[in-house]
């Protein structure tokens, strides 16, 4: 009996011996694998800002508003207008005119001097941004647009902007405008297309090339 006993132990360590080397071997595979996928080369970023290979079509007619009274919501208009988009602008648009149009355009940035002027103060505008945006149809494309410089971005703009973003169906910046990347980190967390351009000028030319309507010939 103790025989057989010793037997059977010396053939559990000799079998323990022989499968050692084939887990550690398969041990070593697996980390210098999974290396590359853990560590990204200098420069790299694990996530991306989303964007679509071809720029997305904006149906017209286009509803473009302001949240927060700056220049920026005239900027697009200007450019609009150039490219003979159809659109409306109307700088603090209420809901019920939101079903007449199948794209709303945002230009997020606020102005303290032309709040003052439309008779508004923070809290107002904030809450009706508010509104407007709890009252968008499901069927209507949003587009946030930021065009100013967010060096000189003040607290309310950034209130907006985190109001806005949840609602954002498409995002387009300036790199100026997003200094911090804040918008371009949060189109990347929840997969949002984000298209940046460095100027204005060139934010224009990408609104004509996502507008239904052909550009303008030159005068």
């Amino acid at each position: 009996m103790k025989r057989w006993i010793a037997a059977a132990l010396a053939l559990m360590l000799c079998a323990g011996c022989a499968a050692a080397p084939e887990s550690t071997a398969a041990s070593s595979i697996s980390v210098g694998q999974s290396e590359p996928e853990n560590f990204p080369a200098p420069g790299q970023s694990q996530t991306s800002v989303p964007a679509p290979a071809e720029p997305l079509s904006l149906s017209e007619p286009m509803l473009v508003t302001s949240f927060g009274q700056s220049t920026d919501g005239l900027l697009v208009r200007e450019m609009l207008t150039d490219l003979g988009a159809v659109f409306t602008y109307e700088p603090m648009a209420s809901p019920d005119i939101l079903p007449d149009y199948p794209t709303l355009i945002l230009a997020v940035g606020a102005s303290a001097k032309a709040l003052d002027a439309s008779g508004l103060n923070s809290e107002e505008e904030y809450g009706r941004a508010e509104q407007l945006l709890c009252a968008v149809p499901d069927s209507c494309t949003v587009v946030m647009i930021r065009l100013g410089d967010s060096a000189n971005q003040d607290s309310l703009t950034s209130d907006l902007i985190q109001l806005t973003l949840p609602y954002a169906d498409l995002i387009l910046a300036t790199e100026s405008g997003d200094r911090s990347g804040t918008i371009a980190q949060y189109a990347a967390e929840h997969k949002l297309p984000c298209l940046t351009r460095g100027t204005v000028r060139e934010m224009k030319e990408l609104l004509g090339e996502m507008s239904d309507s052909k550009p303008l010939p030159p005068a």
